[in-house]
């Protein structure tokens, strides 16, 4: 009888914890390669694909650092070049994030001809590494498959 061992090669479903908030510096300290405005492009390698994600935000400063602290690490793991977008919006007025995702795909497509954009909220963090943040050419796509609706 043959006995299969599993053994974590680094990809797979990740461990996401939000007991503590990390501050940006130690989210700067992590990701050395990201350059200046969320731009990343693997240093080893010519990047298959070029993904930039374009977020929505105001006020949910928590989630942006947990967000930042969990993607960078994930997206440099599939080799991508790639940019985070995260278009503030100042101000009372209401929320508006049709607008914010419109102003967030004219800045992403000023700097580079993306080969994918991602809309993408500020409070999903994907949880396994099998999502790539990859388009197909044929059809759109939704990367949240699941969401622990209440736990977070």
């Amino acid at each position: 009888m043959s006995r299969r061992v599993w053994v974590w090669d680094g990809v797979g479903p990740l461990s996401i914890q939000f007991d503590l908030v990390p501050p940006f510096a130690v989210i700067e300290a992590r990701n050395p390669l990201v350059q200046a405005g969320g731009l990343y492009s693997p240093p080893n390698c010519v990047p298959q694909y070029r993904t930039a994600i374009i977020v929505p935000h105001r006020n949910r400063e928590t989630h942006l650092r947990h967000f930042l602290y969990y993607l960078h690490p994930f997206l440099q793991r599939q080799q991508l070049q790639y940019g985070i977008y995260i278009i503030h919006q100042a101000g009372n007025q209401t929320f508006n994030r049709a607008k914010l995702l419109n102003v967030g795909v004219k800045e992403a497509l000023r700097d580079e001809e993306w080969d994918c954009l991602f809309l993408h909220d500020i409070d999903l963090i994907p949880e396994n590494d099998h999502n790539l943040y990859v388009c197909d050419s044929e059809n759109p796509k939704h990367v949240s498959i699941a969401m622990n609706k209440f736990g977070y």
